[in-house]
């Protein structure tokens, strides 16, 4: 079982998750080619995921091996020549800046720091001779989703734990430079759990991350609908193993992980969270392999009348290829695509060869009677332009679409983390 509180006019109400064994090490870490998967515990090899080149992402148990903990280490005194050689992450928690090569790029830096600032919360509470009252706490939201290597839809995320505790204020972890770059301090967000929370959590590389229900439901609440879509659907594709060549199975894994989760929340429909949550995991879809092409099923989502009848991952047979949109309108013969930067390659020659099937795709397409619709990762730079961007041309093509609403819509304003993305 697990404690969730949910926000109700000022008040804290508290629920209780109840969750199958199987899914405590139902979270999966695909940046060093292992998954640890519902029902099998056993790792398996698999494809890195898209969002970024994780491929060359370090561990999480690579970050904690460059680190250095003055609790651990007494020579580590303030403004001694040894600590200022280290990136100072947290109080008494330090990096070894040679972990991070000078040209890294900057989401290689901002996810290797937080990766080391889940470290250095670990530390922080964790439970000793000396501080009895303290526990190991349980990271959860996008901070847990980075430490197992998943793409996130903020590129720098706020430190979200659960812990038996009493919630108390949580001093935020500061700025730290690394290979030239400043990365910005973030916040620290407890939520308050019960001490049968451990039974649902497994320790991954010193971490404890939380069971795949627990973690769905602390994105789905913690967010705003267009991250916590994202993340949610990027979290199905992992868990599920999605492959759009073998869609029958790829969705029967998707509709039972689905149950299983909304199980575990059916008792408390009457919440007004807890619907939000049902809400999201109901349309989350797994055949988003990112969380850009989350965000823009999210988008369409909110646009598109209840009446447009729209598949995601939709197999279309053309010239003797098989192509698979992001989304598609058959019955209009109209295809909506997301254009990441993964989907062109990671090397000159991919590129070109990519490029090549790019024009190919699109002329079969044209010549099929196919219409294209493409947002691409620059626009979503700006979630609210890209949005507005994506109405214009659902009007272009005469498509039937409302005012932004439904269950997922929530307005996106200046004060939402996810009014820009970088």
């Amino acid at each position: 079982m697990a404690c969730c509180e949910t926000p109700r006019r000022g008040r804290r109400t508290v629920v209780i998750l109840q969750v199958h064994p199987v899914t405590v090490r139902a979270f999966i870490h695909r940046a060093e080619g292992m998954v640890l998967s519902t029902g099998n515990p056993k790792p398996r090899p698999l494809a890195p995921p898209t969002s970024h080149d994780l491929r060359m992402e370090l561990s999480t148990a690579d970050v904690l091996a460059a680190m250095c903990f003055a609790r651990e280490d007494p020579s580590l005194r303030p403004n001694s020549a040894r600590t200022t050689a280290l990136v100072r992450i947290d109080r008494g928690a330090y990096l070894d800046p040679s972990l991070i090569p000078i040209d890294a790029k900057p989401w290689e830096i901002e996810r290797t720091v937080t990766k080391a600032r889940c470290h250095a919360l670990a530390r922080r509470t964790r439970r000793s001779d000396t501080h009895p009252y303290l526990s190991t706490p349980i990271l959860t939201g996008e901070a847990a989703m980075v430490a197992a290597g998943a793409g996130t839809w903020d590129p720098l995320p706020a430190i979200t734990f659960r812990d038996e505790v009493q919630p108390c204020v949580r001093s935020p972890f500061p700025a730290a430079r690394l290979a030239g770059k400043r990365v910005p301090p973030v916040r620290v967000l407890q939520l308050a759990s019960t001490p049968s929370l451990a039974s649902i959590s497994a320790e991954f590389q010193g971490i404890q991350l939380p069971a795949v229900p627990l973690l769905v439901a602390d994105l789905a609440r913690t967010a705003h609908p267009v991250s916590a879509y994202a993340n949610i659907c990027t979290t199905f594709s992992r868990v599920t193993e999605f492959d759009n060549r073998d869609q029958g199975a790829s969705r029967a894994r998707e509709s039972a992980l689905r149950t299983e989760i909304l199980q575990a929340l059916s008792p408390f429909d009457s919440t007004r969270a807890i619907a939000q949550i049902r809400a999201l995991i109901a349309r989350a879809d797994a055949g988003a392999g990112s969380v850009w092409q989350g965000g823009f099923l999210w988008m369409l989502h909110c646009w598109l009348k209840p009446s447009i009848s729209w598949e995601s991952q939709y197999h279309v047979s053309l010239d003797g290829m098989n192509y698979y949109c992001d989304a598609a309108i058959p019955e209009m013969k109209i295809s909506l695509e997301f254009e990441g930067t993964g989907k062109l390659g990671q090397t000159e020659q991919e590129w070109r060869q990519r490029s090549r099937d790019f024009l190919r795709r699109a002329q079969s397409f044209s010549r099929h009677g196919w219409t294209t619709v493409r947002l691409t990762a620059p626009d979503f730079r700006n979630v609210e332009a890209a949005m507005w961007t994506l109405g214009q041309d659902l009007d272009r093509l005469d498509i039937a679409r409302r005012r932004p609403g439904g269950p997922l819509w929530k307005p996106l304003g200046v004060g939402d983390a996810s009014y820009q993305r970088h």
